[in-house]
């Protein structure tokens, strides 16, 4: 405990804060006074920050002394005693601030030429507070570094797994596609051959119909070989369909999967924000849009797979995220 505690033990917040409800309530009128003994408390805690060696005589003579604390106990109890309302006892009132204020300007003028901040401690606490604030900066720079290293990492990890979804899907279209084609060849090859056997092989005997009877077999002759020929003719449309579809399928996966594995490497050559934004629009576009490969002839033909709502909103999404 210094030597300015006895006195702003005086001054406590219980005292100054009953002060402040009796102003509040009417009791008291001195709404001046509590300002100017906050002023007095908040000086004399400056003084208690002083070394012993700090402390100047007239100091310890003008406040330390006897006649600053009789004159500190004087006023307090001149408002312990001081009730009612302002213009029942303005006297009374008016010698309570004016010892109030003889305190403060008393204070004020011993204790704050010495508590005065030293210049040079100033430029060393700013000098201080620089240092910790590029501190900060720089430690702002390193995160978010390491969060744009860590998000192109997880774009990387990103990218190569769906890349190998992609490539794994083209690959089994490409089977599929290949299938599809040789099945096609052999309905084609059925087609014709069945053809020529149900129209020069062995057509419907016209020659010998002349009863009724015998017109029903060459019309029952005739409905089953276009049944065979329909048949034939419709498994070779399913194999050419299914043919193109699965091409279809396999260029766009090999297109996505192309997209993704060069994602990483035309990112890392960008640089400003604008510009990876644009690369992973169009990345997003090269994944998910549907775009024409010439197999599938006409915008209305899709796959079960191509969704257009889907298509639309991710569209609108890339439109959205790129620069503004």
């Amino acid at each position: 405990m210094g030597e300015f505690q006895p006195l702003i033990d005086k001054l406590s917040d219980d005292v100054l804060n009953a002060l402040d409800d009796g102003n509040a309530k009417g009791i008291l009128a001195l709404g001046d006074v509590v300002p100017l003994l906050r002023l007095v408390r908040q000086e004399l805690e400056f003084g208690e920050r002083l070394s012993p060696e700090e402390i100047t005589s007239g100091v310890r003579q003008d406040i330390l002394g006897a006649d600053f604390t009789s004159q500190l106990d004087s006023l307090l109890e001149g408002i312990s005693a001081y009730w009612g309302l302002a213009d029942e006892r303005p006297q009374a009132r008016r010698n309570l601030e004016g010892a109030a204020q003889g305190l403060r300007d008393l204070v004020i003028e011993r204790l704050r030429p010495i508590v005065r901040a030293d210049e040079a401690i100033i430029r060393r606490t700013v000098a201080e507070a620089q240092q910790v604030l590029n501190g900060l900066l720089a430690t702002q720079s390193e995160m978010e570094k390491q969060q744009l290293a860590l998000a192109r990492t997880a774009g990387d990890a990103a990218a190569s797994d769906l890349s190998t979804f992609y490539e794994t899907q083209a690959r089994g279209h490409a089977v599929a596609a290949s299938r599809y084609l040789w099945a096609s060849g052999g309905a084609g090859v059925a087609l014709v051959a069945l053809t020529v056997a149900a129209l020069f092989v062995a057509p419907p005997d016209y020659t010998s119909t002349g009863s009724t009877e015998q017109w029903i077999e060459v019309v029952r002759g005739t409905i089953a070989r276009l049944a065979v020929l329909s048949i034939v003719a419709f498994a070779l449309v399913f194999c050419v369909r299914n043919y193109r579809v699965n091409m279809h399928l396999e260029v766009l996966n090999k297109r996505r999967e192309n997209a993704l594995n060069t994602f990483g490497l035309v990112q890392g050559a960008v640089t400003s924000e604008d510009a990876r934004n644009i690369v992973v629009g169009e990345l997003v576009r090269a994944v998910f849009m549907s775009e024409e490969t010439g197999y599938l002839g006409t915008d209305t033909e899709r796959t079960v797979i191509e969704s257009p709502g889907g298509v639309g909103m991710i569209t609108a999404l890339t439109r959205g995220a790129g620069p503004k």
